[in-house]
């Protein structure tokens, strides 16, 4: 398993000092945050991020936090197709290999209308995919009405049989929604292209929000049980700090990915020794 960082984490931090921060902290892979590179005053251009990145030594892992409104409505799906394209142009010419998007919500009340309007609307999106040669990985979410659990977001990648589509998974949304550990098989961890870790504490789960994370292995989720899942289907991937959270933005973003390397490194360190 490979450490890294997302973006997200120091939320706030121009992309390039991102990387440069990633990099002091000990880590060789970094996960852009699509809303923070796309909202730059001073935008990093993709020639200028490969650079920084070549120089530092890390590796774009990922492009997260698009969206795409797969079964939402006729308009909300242009506006966020629109991005996406925007989006994936951005990682062709950073030689960003893996697109991370959540699924919007719906407004149907049907699941098989939601899901015939995404698997016609996802099909689309795979061509944009195999144009642009960059892999995508659908996020399942506890705030979506239509994809909250691990086993929806398997069945539905697994209808189109490509291999530019897999699974993100984030421990958050796994946690909050309805999913259970035994939904982690090794057919599912074998469609998982990203792993995003954070953790929990004192919050009810039906209530939490994104900026309620915290840094892995300092709250409640069990987070040794997921890894190890992942550790017995030989999963190879990246492993990455996506702890959103204002009150860590508030430091300095060396500090704060120094933090989260440290969390992961004592987590991996731990593991391999009961192992």
């Amino acid at each position: 398993m490979k450490l890294c960082l997302s973006q997200a984490t120091i939320q706030g931090t121009p992309t390039a000092k991102a990387v440069e921060s990633a990099a002091r902290a000990g880590f060789e892979r970094i996960e852009l945050w699509w809303p923070q590179v796309r909202g730059e005053a001073e935008p990093v251009s993709p020639g200028q991020l490969k650079e920084t990145c070549i120089s530092e030594g890390v590796r774009l892992a990922a492009l997260s936090g698009t969206v795409l409104e797969l079964a939402g409505s006729d308009e909300a799906w242009e506006a966020s197709l629109a991005d996406f394209r925007q989006a994936m142009q951005f990682a062709r010419e950073a030689v960003v290999p893996l697109v991370s998007f959540s699924p919007g919500t719906t407004a149907e009340d049907q699941a098989e209308q939601a899901f015939a309007t995404a698997v016609r609307r996802m099909s689309g999106v795979l061509e944009i995919a195999e144009r642009e040669s960059i892999d995508l990985a659908l996020e399942f979410r506890a705030d979506s009405r239509w994809m909250t659990t691990l086993p929806t977001a398997l069945a539905f990648v697994s209808i189109f049989e490509s291999e530019r589509l897999g699974l993100c998974f984030d421990v958050f949304h796994y946690y909050c929604g309805p999913s259970k550990l035994e939904d982690l098989t090794p057919g599912a961890i074998g469609k998982i292209r990203s792993v995003q870790l954070s953790d929990l504490i004192a919050t009810p789960r039906e209530f939490a929000a994104e900026s309620d994370r915290i840094l892995p292995g300092e709250g409640d989720f069990d987070l040794r049980s997921i890894l190890g899942c992942l550790r017995r289907a030989d999963y190879d991937g990246s492993i990455c700090v996506e702890s959103p959270n204002p009150m860590l933005w508030q430091f300095a973003p060396d500090r704060v990915a120094d933090m989260a390397h440290q969390s992961l490194l004592r987590f991996f360190v731990t593991a391999e020794t009961d192992h």
